[in-house]
């Protein structure tokens, strides 16, 4: 759904409108199974391990929901909760696609050239992976070192040692939605700078933040670009790197044959 959302070429505005809510305005889950899953994870009482808590999540999206928290220490933080239940439900979710894709190969025969049921095995392990906050805690500090010494981006990292399959705890950082700026001079710089940005994470780092949507990057008020939501990264090797510049180089040139080769 965030997918299809921003395929402008695809689907009508209506449709468009209603995809981007799954960007950061799915309704929340109840706040009292956000304290529980917090409670759970850590062993300790909220109000032993916050200063403050609100109990009201300022962001909600498909696979976990946001509270603002304060440390003991005075930091303001960002807890981020797993939806109870997104576990079980997105085991049943792949086994009804994988249904549904076996009929379909049986009604067509000529979508097995496609290799769907592949496809839908590397949707799965792309999606066990968000789902798991432990795994998003690493890719956190794996882009940090990315993007870090980038002056015009930056990325919440994780406050230590707080992190556990369903609750991860990371600095608190909220600015405005990029797509606020479309269509100004500055919501072009801001397509160069994030154009930038993934220049030097696939050719340089070759490590790159995989799920860019639109709710998932935000503008500061000091003007860097900030990332969130680091479920899905993606890696690109030195030989994958040099074809991936071989396959733009071919484009830009028109050549059929060395795209190809690249690819």
């Amino acid at each position: 759904g965030q997918g299809l959302s921003l395929r402008r070429d695809l689907l009508p505005a209506p449709y468009l409108a209603e995809l981007e809510a799954l960007h950061a305005h799915v309704p929340p889950f109840e706040s009292a199974l956000a304290v529980a899953a917090i409670e759970s994870a850590f062993g300790q009482p909220v109000d032993q391990l916050f200063a403050e808590f609100e109990p009201v999540p300022f962001a909600a999206a498909s696979v976990a929901q946001v509270h603002r928290a304060q440390l003991p220490d005075g930091r303001t933080v960002a807890v981020k909760v797993r939806r109870p239940g997104i576990v079980a439900q997105v085991h049943a979710d792949l086994r009804l696609l994988r249904r549904f894709v076996r009929v379909c190969q049986w009604l067509l025969p000529g979508l097995r050239r496609y290799q769907p049921l592949d496809l839908i095995e590397e949707l799965g392990q792309f999606l066990h992976q968000e789902i798991d906050m432990v795994q998003e805690a690493r890719n956190m500090r794996r882009l940090a070192s990315t993007l870090d010494p980038l002056p015009y981006l930056t990325l919440p990292h994780v406050v230590e040692p707080w992190v556990a399959p369903a609750v991860i705890v990371q600095e608190f950082s909220h600015g405005a939605a990029l797509a606020t700026q479309n269509g100004t001079p500055r919501g072009r710089e801001l397509a160069g700078l994030l154009l930038d940005a993934y220049v030097h994470q696939l050719m340089g780092a070759g490590v790159f933040h995989a799920d860019p949507h639109p709710g998932n990057l935000f503008e500061l008020p000091d003007g860097r670009l900030c990332f969130h939501d680091f479920g899905s990264i993606g890696y690109l090797d030195p030989a994958a790197r040099t074809a991936f510049a071989q396959l733009i180089e071919g484009l830009v040139v028109d050549d059929a044959s060395a795209v190809l080769d690249a690819v």
